[in-house]
């Protein structure tokens, strides 16, 4: 799981890299905290103890929402219904920072009247859900607390190991675990966000400077700095005013493609209502107000394909698809991505 995640995030973002492990979750916030690392996937309670040095980058989905549950699992033969069947038990934690593995069982104890300490006969922590559902499996703890995702997640891969366990009670839904950054560092990893926020969506990968086949007259190198401009979320941005769009359908490859179409569209309309409102009017006039719908955020969009498509049909201009009709020695990006998707 590891390898697909590293292969992933390193095609989303079009260059090598790096994930660090370590065993608790205070040392990965550590090294976040000290620079380390980028970015790191951290539970939500750490993530709020150093709120004011985090920046929250992505938060990823679990079955369609932000949101996950935490499990109170229990051995496959035992009777508990409820948190205080378990009473006098030995119970597994996951790790004292952890929301799911720790502090919710942590919270319902105290809304009881106990502790962690005086409820169990002995708790331990594993550092790692799936070895919290080893240890409750294994009958060497009664009960345990996990992520529900995680469980979910290991029934479909490792069934034979939560056969031996079933979850007794489930909380209520809670934010999922987000990915972070460091607040004085957050602007260096947009392209993570980026990365992250379509990781296992359809779509295509990370791309360079006019991107998607755009094509630009060649500007000297000085502007474009490093990392290259991501033009899709340039537009996104309200930047850039005429736009260029040979041969593809954006809103089917790039990444963040919901706000991209939104964004795209928007800004194509306030360019066709300017254009409408002068219709019959001379060229002088339609050009003004073209132009002036620019510089008001709108978006002049050129097509150049022989086969319509959804992002075409907000053009304003749709010359014939015999050639790109650039000057020469213009940048094009001609890369093609496809990328593996469940149904």
């Amino acid at each position: 799981m590891i390898a697909l995640l590293r292969a992933a995030l390193a095609s989303a973002m079009a260059r090598e890299i790096d994930l660090v492990q370590r065993r608790t979750y205070q040392e990965v916030t550590g090294l976040l905290l000290e620079g380390g690392v980028d970015a790191a996937w951290l539970c939500g309670y750490p993530f709020l103890q150093h709120c004011a040095a985090l920046a929250l980058v992505s938060v990823p989905l679990w079955r369609g929402q932000p949101l996950y549950q935490s499990y109170l699992i229990a051995g496959r033969g035992d009777p508990a219904q409820t948190l205080a069947d378990l009473r006098d038990g030995v119970h597994a934690f996951s790790d004292p920072d952890s929301n799911s593995g720790y502090l919710v069982t942590a919270s319902d104890l105290a809304r009881m009247g106990a502790t962690p300490e005086r409820f169990f006969a002995h708790t331990l922590f594993t550092y790692g859900h799936r070895n919290v559902v080893r240890a409750v499996a294994a009958g060497l703890t009664r009960s345990g607390g996990v992520d529900g995702y995680v469980w979910e997640a290991l029934a479909q891969v490792e069934p034979a190991l939560t056969a031996r366990s079933r979850v007794a009670a489930r909380s209520e839904w809670l934010g999922f675990p987000p990915f972070c950054a460091r607040q004085d560092r957050r602007h260096r990893d947009d392209v993570v966000a980026q990365a992250t926020h379509n990781l296992g969506q359809m779509g295509g990968g990370r791309v360079r400077m006019g991107g998607h086949q755009e094509g630009y007259a060649r500007p000297s190198d000085a502007h474009v700095g490093r990392p290259t401009t991501c033009v899709d979320q340039l537009l996104i941005n309200g930047k850039g005013g005429v736009h260029h769009i040979w041969a593809c359908n954006h809103y089917r490859t790039t990444l963040n493609a919901t706000a991209f179409k939104r964004a795209c569209n928007r800004r194509a309309y306030m360019v066709k209502e300017a254009m409408d409102a002068v219709a019959g009017g001379s060229r002088e006039r339609l050009v003004d107000a073209i132009v002036v719908a620019i510089k008001q955020g709108g978006l002049f969009a050129v097509t150049i394909d022989i086969i319509q498509n959804e992002m075409g049909s907000q053009a304003h201009v749709a010359p014939p698809a015999a050639q790109q009709g650039e000057m020469n020695l213009t940048s094009m990006n001609g890369e093609r991505r496809m990328r593996l998707a469940e149904r």
